[in-house]
């Protein structure tokens, strides 16, 4: 098959038609079979149609038609499914591709937010808005978070103060555009005006390069509120390419993210676009417009450089922005056009198959006639000699049968005592086969029981972690889908924790990946132990992560639950040589929300991230979470929240209020 669209699009209609094909073949051997048996209840001759009086024709035409009929509609309906199966099994893929890498966007983009804003926060706090002291905040906020090409950091009329830069690929001052304004910029007015952190559509950088960013921005502020500046970070759109890289390209897919406009933010090589291409009027976008996204669907794209014919799906950032993921079409063509050819060869073999064994069977039915004329003496088991008269319409096999009856009924007395004979045999080698058959009745059902207590072992295992021994990220997110649905229905508040080993890495440098495991296998047993009424699950989120899921917990639920965990691997004393306190370690987000039908549980996921990342960048070692617009580090002697009356009731022994070590 060529990439030419009409034949590709030729041939998927066509394959749309196939199982109706399938079903008029079944249909008119139904009409034909109901025809001769309305004929044979009337003449008795209804197989003369087939092959006129001979029998044996008969029986080999109709063994043909019955035969090979309901074989070629069979084979060609299953290649039809096999083939749709295909189709189907790539919308699926590419449906969780572009949500996958929607995801992994978002989550960039949200981590380099967040980023600018504890940048902004830090320099906030100290009071101190100077060129240099902007300057070391800038190098130190810059080192963390390499993605960002260039810095900067402004006074209240836009004039850059200071700058860092890693264009030449080490991070070091940028002195050069001390003095130069960025008040025209719209990521400079934004945050001056509203003083909310703002992102940028895509453009192309000035003074710095040329280099395709986002502009990621975040204001300062004097205690008194009033703000005097911006700090900006440049995020460099190239770092796309790692997410790109994270997911493989099945079958030639490839990866576009546009911005609100419609402009091309970055796309895979092999889209062969470029950076900010506007595709507003491309097939791409208007084959979309009016689809839900993570919905799969087909386009032609008249381009002459492109293939003509792709299906591809979408999904949408937090931020608007679109990530499609398209796959050409003729790739699934060829391969269903693979499985029609096996499905023709199947048949080929098939009709020869029917032809052979339907000319054997006309062959051995007709020598069996003859030889049947030759035994028979006598029609009567007794041997009478009654008259018998040949029917009308009957088949000329049997003329022969009739017209011997009479002289041959005397030697029919002997075989009949030879059959009583041999039914007595028959009726001994019956039940020994029959009690036989008992006994593998009884093998049989001990093997089914040993492979269903197999299968269960084999269920349990595919949902805990094989390390830690505790749920399993999949499971994870099967138990929360199953809480936040039964908080949405009954109005009951659920929580999720997240939970980070304290420089795992450095543990692991340090002291070997054997020691890692055990200290993972350590945490994993106290956090689990900390949350253990019927509505929690802790589970591995992955690498050093853990997370709890806690239904019918309020925040102050969380918070208590969250401390217990954080107490309960301190006091398991594992020594760290690369922490402040000597001993291993967690930082712990919390959130918790009365979900809704509208809302996605993946929402309070995120919302925990982010507590967890401002717990690491208050120093480790404490428990975060976000009350009104701030993030909190949760101190017991400071902090009077009130408890519902669910974690009240059925966690009064883990509510431990101890004091523990001082937190970083």
């Amino acid at each position: 098959m060529t990439d030419s669209f009409f034949t590709i699009r030729l041939f998927l209609d066509w394959h749309d038609s196939v199982q109706w094909f399938s079903f008029g073949l079944l249909g008119a051997l139904l009409v034909l079979a109901t025809l001769q048996f309305v004929r044979s209840r009337r003449t008795a001759a209804g197989l003369r149609w087939f092959g006129g009086k001979s029998l044996g024709t008969s029986i080999g035409v109709g063994a043909v038609l019955l035969g090979l009929i309901p074989i070629v509609a069979l084979v060609v309906l299953m290649t039809e499914r096999s083939a749709y199966m295909r189709h189907d099994r790539m919308e699926t893929r590419i449906e969780e591709m572009a949500t996958a890498v929607a995801h992994s966007v978002e989550r960039f983009v949200d981590k380099h937010v967040s980023g600018m804003t504890s940048a902004a926060s830090s320099i906030n706090a100290s009071g101190d808005f100077s060129a240099t002291s902007i300057q070391e905040s800038l190098l130190l906020y810059h080192e963390i978070y390499g993605d960002f090409l260039t810095m900067l950091g402004t006074d209240a009329k836009g004039d850059i103060i200071a700058a860092s830069s890693r264009l030449d690929g080490v991070l070091a001052p940028f002195d050069q555009l001390s003095g130069l304004s960025v008040a025209d910029r719209e990521y400079f007015k934004a945050p001056m005006t509203n003083g909310f952190p703002f992102v940028s559509q895509a453009f192309r950088g000035r003074g710095f390069g040329a280099d395709p960013i986002v502009a990621i921005s975040a204001s300062l502020r004097e205690q008194g509120g009033t703000r005097v500046g911006i700090v900006e970070g440049s995020l460099n759109l190239s770092a796309f390419d790692e997410i790109d890289r994270e997911h493989p390209h099945i079958d030639g897919a490839n990866l576009i993210i546009l911005d609100n406009d419609d402009e091309v933010i970055y796309a895979s090589p092999e889209a062969k676009l470029v950076f900010l291409e506007d595709l507003s009027g491309d097939a791409l976008v208007i084959s979309a417009e009016g689809l839900r996204q993570g919905v799969a669907f087909d386009y032609d794209d008249q381009s002459l450089d492109r293939n003509r014919n792709h299906m591809a799906a979408y999904a949408t950032t937090a931020l608007g922005w679109r990530v499609f993921v398209r796959v050409p079409t003729d790739p699934i063509a060829q391969q269903m056009l693979g499985d029609y050819k096996v499905g023709l060869l199947l048949l080929s073999v098939t009709a020869a198959i029917s032809l052979l064994m339907a000319s054997a069977l006309t062959r051995r039915f007709s020598t069996a006639l003859g030889q049947v004329n030759d035994a028979i003496d006598g029609l009567s088991v007794d041997g009478s000699d009654t008259s018998v008269r040949l029917p009308q319409d009957m088949p000329t096999e049997f003329e022969p049968v009739f017209a011997h009856m009479q002289d041959r009924a005397a030697r029919l007395r002997g075989a009949y005592k030879r059959l009583s004979n041999s039914i007595e045999t028959g009726e001994k080698l019956r039940k020994e086969l029959t009690q036989a058959i008992a006994l593998k009745d009884v093998e049989i059902a001990e093997r089914t029981a040993e492979l269903e207590k197999a299968n269960e072992e084999l269920s349990s295992q595919s949902k805990r972690d094989p390390l830690t021994k505790i749920a399993n990220r999949r499971e994870f997110e099967a138990f929360e889908n199953r809480i936040w649905n039964l908080g949405a229905r009954e109005k009951m508040p659920v929580a999720v924790v997240l939970i980070d080993i304290d420089h795992f890495k450095a543990y692991n440098d340090t002291l070997g990946h054997q020691a890692g495991d055990t200290c993972l296998k350590l945490v994993a047993k106290a956090l689990e132990g900390s949350a253990n009424r019927p509505l929690d699950l802790v589970a591995r989120y992955g690498g050093e992560e853990f997370v709890a899921v806690l239904g019918g917990a309020a925040v102050a639920d969380a918070l208590i639950v969250a401390e217990n965990m954080r107490h309960a691997v301190l006091d398991l004393g594992m020594v760290h040589p690369k922490t402040d306190e000597g001993l291993v370690s967690v930082s712990i987000g919390a959130a918790s929300v009365v979900p809704t039908h509208d809302e996605e549980a993946t929402s309070l996921v995120k919302a925990a991230d982010d507590a967890l990342y401002r717990a690491k960048a208050s120093g480790r070692n404490c428990v975060v979470f976000r009350r009104e617009d701030d993030f909190v580090i949760y101190d017991p002697d400071e902090h009077s929240l009130e408890s519902t009356n669910i974690i009240k009731m059925l966690a009064g022994d883990r509510h431990r209020k101890t004091k523990g070590p001082p937190r970083g």
